[in-house]
């Protein structure tokens, strides 16, 4: 299971937390056709603290570099790990990862006022060819 942390900036009692905004991304290898590994997202908030998920949607939207629209349509949604710590799961299907090349990612969160917010953080994924 990959472990990747996502920060998020979060508005609390009119209070807005401005995380320090980063280039950076993190980027895995995985190859062309596979459905594992489970990815591990860790929600953190912009001070680093983990980020209380219970009750939101999380999603996650995959893009392959040049092409229109997400490779995992229909089948966006994280399902809950260990929620009250932030931590989800997203499961790849067959179709997510079938053509190699660098993917993008992102982690959305539907709050509970119906708010959204997307993690600055992008998660890049290299996927390489098969070798079966």
């Amino acid at each position: 299971m990959l472990t990747i942390p996502v920060k998020f900036n979060r508005v609390i009692d009119v209070t807005l937390l401005v995380g320090k905004m980063s280039s950076a991304s993190y980027q895995h290898t995985l190859v062309q056709g596979d459905t594992g590994p489970r990815v591990l997202f860790r929600l953190l908030d912009s001070n680093g603290e983990t980020l209380n998920v219970s009750g939101y949607e999380v999603n996650f939207y995959l893009k392959r570099t040049g092409e229109e629209g997400h490779v995992n349509a229909g089948h966006e949604a994280c399902s809950g790990y260990d929620v009250e710590n932030g931590e989800v799961v997203y499961d790849f299907v067959s179709g997510d990862l079938n053509t190699p090349g660098t993917y993008f990612g992102d982690v959305q969160i539907d709050m509970l006022n119906g708010r959204k917010e997307t993690g600055y953080e992008v998660v890049r994924f290299l996927v390489r060819g098969s070798n079966q």
